[in-house]
């Protein structure tokens, strides 16, 4: 039995975002170990951080940008303004390495996963320098991967011979990161559509060593990405298919309230 073309193309696309994350995961973690190699190994202290927590998206604006190729100059905007999310859990865990030449200078890998998502509610919908006014949605839905490679600075804080590195540790970090999300509810009867944005992730914590081997953090961060979407059908006028691409835009601005447990050797 012959599959269906557009079932064939989304299972393709899928394994090309899953082997994307993969490449990009490895290669941040070659940039991590290439500068770690370059300190005596007897002097390095690793982390290897799992935490968990709250996402807190802020209200935003969702466009949706239609366009029919065969026509010239066909293209219809609309807004929905002021769009608010749920709070969500997010997850994730990190890599981490700190020197000892400078025990105040680190590198982080790391790996997250967290949603968007769009409650039922009354916004308002804009079409140029039109108004229709309030109407109701349900959705769509933001499933997100962040990988980012950051360098990270920490203070060690009450300090003794017993605990050269504080026992209290603030920290802060920041870098690029690159995020996978998944649209859900996608236009044109589309179940999904990907989409795979370049944005920053910064924050800072406290971390707390209960043992030479364990510590425990409390951390938050901001992320921000400008994600795009396209969703493609087909519509039938008169007896003639023709093409029409939906495109959907948002800027997405998180913030997270996380905490976790980090083993150290």
């Amino acid at each position: 039995m012959l599959l269906d073309p557009d079932y064939r193309r989304d299972r393709i696309h899928r394994w090309q975002v899953r082997a994307a994350r993969l490449s990009v995961v490895l290669a941040l973690a070659s940039i991590v170990l290439t500068i770690c190699s370059t300190v005596t190994p007897a002097a390095a202290e690793w982390a290897f951080d799992v935490y968990g927590g709250g996402a807190f998206a802020e209200r935003t604006d969702i466009k949706t940008i239609s366009r029919l190729a065969p026509i010239l100059g066909f293209n219809f905007r609309t807004t929905a303004e002021d769009v608010r999310f749920d709070t969500t859990a997010a997850i994730g865990g990190r890599l981490g390495y700190w020197t000892e030449r400078l025990s105040w200078l680190g590198f982080g890998v790391d790996v997250m996963h967290f949603r968007r998502e769009v409650p039922i509610q009354s916004v308002t919908i804009s079409q140029g320098a039109f108004v229709s006014g309030d109407t109701d949605i349900n959705g769509p839905d933001f499933s997100t991967v962040a990988v980012s490679f950051f360098p990270m600075l920490r203070w060690p804080l009450m300090t003794d011979a017993s605990h050269p590195k504080g026992l209290v540790q603030p920290y802060i970090f920041g870098g690029p990161t690159l995020f996978f999300t998944e649209l859900s509810q996608a236009p044109l009867n589309a179940s999904r559509a990907h989409a795979r944005t370049l944005g920053v992730t910064a924050g800072g914590g406290v971390s707390v060593p209960i043992s030479h081997w364990l510590a425990l953090f409390g951390e938050y961060r901001f992320t921000r990405e400008r994600a795009s979407f396209d969703s493609r059908s087909d519509i039938i006028l008169g007896t003639t298919p023709m093409p029409i691409t939906v495109t959907t835009e948002t800027t997405f601005q998180t913030h997270m309230l996380l905490v976790g447990a980090s083993l150290r050797w």
